[in-house]
C-alpha cells in the first residue's frame, strides 16, 4: 500500500469569486488555470521555508558529521547535489518537479463543481512518500549496489543493526572522522566511516540516529501549506489573476 502525506483545502472563501467569474464569462478551466497556478506558488513558498527539514547538512542535527553518518557520498566526497542545490531531493516536494519525477513524488489536483455549493472548489496536494525515498535524489549505493534511501533514514532514522553487516560476535560500531581510526581512503563521504566496535583502537561514541520524524517534517509541510492557503494573501492574489483574466477577455 502506498504510503502518502497530503492536505486538502476546500475554497468556500473563495466560492463567491468564482461563481462570480463564471458567471461573467470566464470559462472554468481558466479559473481552474489561474487557482492552481496562485497555489503551486504558496506551496513552492511553503517547501523553500521548510528545505531545511529534508537536509542532512543542515536543520536539527545537520552538517557535515550527519552526512557522513548517512553515507551521502561517493568516491570521497559528499554528494552535495543530492541535498543542496537546484536538484537537491526537497525540490521533489515542489508539485511541477515532484509531479514530473518517476513515480509521481509530489502532485496538486483540483476538482471544480458548479453544482455544489459549499464545496465549489476542491484542492488535494499529495506527497507519495515511497516515491520520494527512493528517488535516485534520496539513495546512494552501498556495499552489492544495495540502494539505501539517505532521506527516509534522516526522517525515520535508523537501527544500528542495519547499518553494515557486522562480523560474528560484533552488536555495534562506531562512526570515526578523524583518529587511527579514520581512513579517508575507504570512506564513501570523505566525511567519516563506520567501523566495527572490535576494531577501534581508541573509545568512540557508538553511532545511533534516531530521524527527525514525519511529524516535524511532513507534518510540518503540510501545516505551512495549509496555513498559506487559508490565508487573505492567496485570496487576494487569486481574485487579482481572475480579475486580469477577464479583463484580458479570457475565455
Amino acid at each position: 500500500m502506498t504510503e502518502i502525506a497530503n492536505v486538502k483545502i476546500n475554497l468556500n472563501k473563495l466560492e463567491k469569486v468564482l461563481r462570480d467569474s463564471i458567471a461573467r464569462g470566464l470559462a472554468s478551466s481558466v479559473v481552474k488555470a489561474e487557482v492552481e497556478k496562485a497555489t503551486v506558488v504558496e506551496i513552492e513558498k511553503a517547501v523553500e521555508a521548510n528545505q531545511n527539514l529534508f537536509r542532512p547538512d543542515v536543520g536539527p542535527g545537520g552538517g557535515d558529521e550527519l552526512v557522513g553518518q548517512l553515507g551521502i557520498g561517493q568516491d570521497g566526497r559528499p554528494l552535495k547535489e543530492r541535498y543542496a542545490g537546484s536538484d537537491a531531493a526537497w525540490r521533489l516536494l515542489n508539485p511541477i518537479r515532484g509531479n514530473a519525477a518517476r513515480g509521481g513524488v509530489s502532485t496538486l489536483s483540483s476538482r471544480f463543481d458548479q453544482k455544489r455549493v459549499g464545496k465549489f472548489g476542491v484542492l488535494n496536494y499529495t506527497i507519495n512518500l515511497d516515491s520520494f525515498f527512493t528517488n535516485f535524489r534520496s539513495v546512494y549505493l552501498g556495499s552489492s549496489s544495495q540502494k539505501i534511501s539517505w532521506m527516509q533514514n534522516l526522517i525515520d532514522g535508523i537501527p544500528i543493526a542495519q547499518l553494515v553487516e557486522f562480523p560474528p560476535g560484533v552488536t555495534g560500531h562506531a562512526f570515526v572522522n578523524s583518529g587511527p581510526d579514520f581512513n579517508p581512503d575507504s570512506s564513501r563521504t570523505g566525511l567519516g566511516h563506520m567501523v566495527a566496535l572490535e576494531r577501534l583502537k581508541i573509545p568512540s561514541q557508538q553511532f545511533t540516529f534516531a530521524g527527525r520524524g514525519r511529524a516535524s517534517t511532513f507534518g510540518k509541510l503540510l501545516s505551512d501549506i495549509e496555513r498559506r492557503l487559508s490565508s487573505s494573501r492567496y485570496r487576494k492574489d487569486i481574485e487579482k489573476r481572475i480579475a486580469a483574466s477577464i479583463n484580458r477577455g479570457a475565455r
